[in-house]
């Protein structure tokens, strides 16, 4: 049996910019635990501004705010865009739908298992730093 996005019960998104001279480059990552009901999502904007200057470091703090924006009318109980009915923010389902509401200046990868975590900050760390590596790379050297 293929599993389903409602089968990810630890999981995780890579959040992206789309620069105009690329792809998309990662800047962040979320992720979450369905059964202990918490989420974490980090924006890694001072590699973002360091690397391709203010306007990009804008742009992933727009993101950012996009996100917590969307988390918190979850929480209120509110049904988020076009979902048709209450998504919790700690689950695929809820990654999986900012996925297809945002496809232009930033984007949200196809929501992944990963291995369970205690604690957000057990989970997010590694993404980070994994990301910190790619950031680097994609912009030192480049793929056209």
């Amino acid at each position: 049996m293929t599993p389903t996005i409602t089968d990810i019960k630890t999981g995780f998104s890579v959040i992206y910019i789309a620069p105009k001279f690329m792809l998309r480059l990662p800047v962040g990552a979320a992720v979450w635990n369905t059964r202990k009901r918490w989420l974490s999502y980090e924006i890694l904007h001072d590699e973002v501004e360091r690397l391709l200057g203010e306007r990009y470091g804008e742009l992933s703090r727009l993101a950012e705010h996009s996100i917590e924006s969307f988390v918190k009318q979850s929480y209120r109980q509110e049904v988020l865009p076009y979902a048709g009915d209450l998504i919790k923010p700690y689950t695929a389902k809820f990654w999986e739908h900012l996925r297809s509401l945002f496809s232009g200046a930033f984007r949200f990868s196809c929501p992944r298992a990963m291995a369970d975590a205690e604690t957000p900050s057990e989970a997010i760390e590694p993404i980070l730093n994994l990301l910190k590596d790619e950031i680097e790379r994609v912009i030192i050297n480049p793929k056209f």
